[in-house]
């Protein structure tokens, strides 16, 4: 389909510019061959309106793809597109395959947690098509065999991930995470930036170790504010400071933002683990 329209839309060009084109033609094969040549002038007339369809395609490149995806969808689940039964003949290969997927849906997991941080919205078609991206990651595990050492402790290793990849969505559609953010309004401005970087460079498999030290120390500061901040709320309700509904819902939402980046560093931490095995 992009090689039809890449067509029809440089002929449509080159029919509308006619004049422009023609003109062209005729000074550049005067000037290189000192007269006009019908054969050269009709291999120049190809070359430029050729160009010049490269060059509009080019400037409406994003515009283009994403029609193109509009028209033609992609069928099945797009994170687990490379997972075919060829490829699980080859356990290494495989488990690359694998990798790559899951970075994918961690990618997009970043994203669906920078939403709920931000205002509480939870994009239910996006959680389960990564429900469904695990799920048919694991069968495809399932078909590997026979497999080195080497390769089955990154077998296990990714095993692991897929585990936090569905406690983290879990955490993602649990009811506190759509007031969570109103209850806590500080947490989200902390860890957007780490989601952001995290969504931009999950793919890139130099960066993991980097992502999972960051989130590491990301889970470790959540986990030391839920324990100091529940002491205080409990306290300040025994005292009449506060209303006690308020302080439970506080402290809920405490244990969600430490359930949502610890999963978090986890999934990351042992895709690493995963990529050095």
């Amino acid at each position: 389909m992009t090689h039809v329209l890449f067509n029809i839309g440089t002929a449509i060009l080159a029919l509308i510019l006619t004049p422009q084109l023609l003109h062209a033609t005729a000074a550049i094969t005067e000037f290189l061959l000192d007269e006009f040549d019908a054969a050269f002038g009709i291999a120049i007339y190809h070359t430029l309106f050729n160009v010049l369809g490269v060059l509009v395609f080019a400037v409406l490149l994003r515009s283009f793809i994403r029609f193109i995806e509009k028209i033609v969808p992609e069928k099945g689940n797009p994170f687990v597109r490379h997972l075919s039964p060829q490829v699980a003949k080859l356990p290494e290969v495989a488990l690359e395959a694998v990798h790559q997927a899951i970075q994918l849906v961690l990618s997009e997991l970043m994203q669906l947690m920078r939403m709920v941080l931000q205002d509480g919205t939870v994009d239910r078609r996006k959680v389960d098509t990564l429900h469904g991206a695990a799920m048919e990651i694991r069968t495809f595990l399932d078909q590997i065999q026979s497999m080195p050492q080497e390769a089955f402790q990154r077998h296990v290793q990714i095993l692991h991930t897929l585990d936090h990849v569905d406690r983290l969505l879990q955490v993602i559609e649990e009811p506190i995470g759509r007031e969570a953010y109103q209850v806590h309004p500080g947490f989200t401005g902390r860890w957007l930036p780490l989601l952001d970087k995290a969504q931009a460079e999950m793919a890139e498999d130099e960066q993991l170790p980097e992502l999972a030290q960051e989130f590491g120390a990301a889970s470790g500061e959540m986990a030391a504010e839920r324990k100091a901040r529940r002491v205080e709320y409990y306290v300040r309700a025994a005292k009449n400071e506060a209303e006690l509904a308020m302080v439970l819902k506080k402290v809920d939402a405490l244990f969600w933002f430490d359930r949502l980046i610890y999963h978090a560093w986890r999934a990351v931490a042992r895709l690493e683990k995963a990529q050095r095995t």
